[in-house]
């Protein structure tokens, strides 16, 4: 079932995804889709609505890093630090 939510209806999206639901939200530029990270349907489901092959990645937005845990596959943790947003300095990591 589609349904639109409004400005105050993160408790509902939330509980969307909590029951293996995907949101779509926007972001700056785009719109992305939100699911449980470690709910294998709920990320088939975006694979196959985007058309997404299957061998490029998601990515992942952890509240802590000690949530890593729980996706229970390997991933590289990038924590970026606000000097290397300063213009003109080298932001390889």
């Amino acid at each position: 079932m589609t349904r639109r939510l409004v400005r105050g209806g993160v408790d509902q999206a939330a509980a969307a995804i909590r029951a293996g639901g995907l949101v779509a939200m926007p972001t700056e530029t785009v719109y992305g889709l939100a699911a449980d990270a470690t709910d294998p349907i709920a990320l088939a489901r975006i694979f196959e609505i985007k058309g997404r092959p299957h061998d490029h990645p998601l990515i992942v937005h952890l509240a802590d890093p000690e949530n890593l845990a729980v996706c229970g596959h390997p991933m590289r943790l990038i924590r970026l630090d606000a000097s290397l947003l300063a213009v003109g300095q080298d932001h390889s990591l």
